[in-house]
């Protein structure tokens, strides 16, 4: 069984097309993304179907910056690489951070996911394991930074309860395929 892991807890910098306005993204299954930082947020574009699971907001009044954060003490890390989904391998070791279940790694299980069993979304998520645990994702966790180092390769979008051998799962979505279904470039800072 899989469930969103619902509401946001960080977004990371991007920029669309226009180069002329920047905001944040998420996951799209958050509804309640209405403010961050206590600056009110503008919805641009959303995906809830095919390869994306996201949305950006314009942040007006925010600088926003190249990082994301992967502790609960407020600790940021600066983007300064992306990993493109073709480069993901299976048993790659990634890490997260979810405001429910903060700061864990695992490791690559299966990529060619199909999150929703056949609804809306195509098979290009990515599922990681976390054996023996604990849990990777869980209600809340959604929109959290998936990376390595400082190398941003998705966000979270939802729990996966796994097996018997291996509850501890959950799956992401691709920041190559966020980038291309919102139209939008991820910010990064020169190494």
């Amino acid at each position: 069984m899989r469930r969103r892991a619902s509401r946001h807890i960080c977004f990371l910098g991007c920029e669309n097309d226009r180069a002329d306005s920047v905001g944040v993204y998420t996951a799209g299954h958050i509804t309640d993304c209405v403010k961050w930082l206590d600056y009110p947020l503008t919805l641009q574009t959303q995906s809830l179907q095919g390869n994306a699971d996201a949305q950006w907001m314009s942040t007006p009044g925010i600088t926003d910056a190249p990082k994301f954060k992967f502790q609960s003490s407020g600790a940021t890390r600066i983007a300064y690489y992306l990993q493109t989904y073709s480069a993901i391998v299976i048993n790659q070791l990634v890490c997260k951070y979810g405001r429910t279940t903060g700061y864990g790694c695992g490791y690559v299980e299966a990529k060619n996911v199909d999150p929703d069993a056949g609804g809306p979304y195509n098979a290009v998520f990515v599922r990681v394991k976390n054996c023996p645990g604990p849990d990777l994702a869980q209600p809340g966790d959604s929109g959290g930074p998936v990376f390595n180092g400082n190398t941003v390769i998705g966000h979270v979008n939802f729990e996966d309860d796994g097996d018997i051998f291996c509850p501890w799962k959950m799956v992401f979505n691709s920041v190559t395929h966020i980038q291309t279904a919102l139209g939008v470039t991820v910010i990064l800072t020169p190494p």
